[in-house]
């Protein structure tokens, strides 16, 4: 698998992963009735979604594959494993927040993680970025949409 992977480079190896991803979507998806156009059942946007990733994932591939005689990739870096480990942590922020404290807080939270991610903003933006799209998704998601989703559980 390594030897696959330094002969591939990063990005299609991650391809790969994301293709993996949405063809999981995609199997969990079709347990769900899809419905029809009139009436979408719960399992037409994890599929829409899921195809999405995939076709993402091949066009990544793609590219990864074509660009494997032109150059090489250099050896990850700190700045990819900082990446790495604050997006994780933004999306397990999510993931643990979201079923305890509500939909703001685990979005403010993923947000702010996963800003740390590139380093270039001040704590001042990433608070006020972090606040805007919880705003945002509490407006889309509760308001709009009127999923039952709880913005913030004590």
């Amino acid at each position: 698998m390594f030897s696959l992977a330094r002969s591939l480079g990063q990005d299609s190896v991650a391809a790969l992963a994301v293709i993996a991803l949405g063809a999981y979507g995609v199997v969990e998806s079709l347990g769900y009735p899809l419905g029809g156009l009139r009436n979408i059942g719960p399992g037409a946007f994890p599929l829409i979604v899921s195809v999405l990733l995939v076709l993402s994932g091949a066009l990544i591939l793609a590219e990864g594959v074509a660009a494997l005689g032109r150059e090489r990739e250099a050896p990850p870096d700190l700045a990819s494993a900082r990446v790495m480990i604050f997006i994780v942590a933004g999306l397990l922020a999510f993931a643990f927040l979201m079923p305890r404290f509500g939909l703001a807080p685990a979005i403010a939270a993923c947000v702010a993680l996963s800003a740390l991610a590139d380093g270039s903003l001040k704590p001042w933006q990433v608070a006020v970025l972090a606040a805007a799209i919880a705003c945002f998704c509490a407006v889309v998601f509760v308001v709009l949409l009127n999923l039952p989703l709880d913005l913030v559980t004590w």
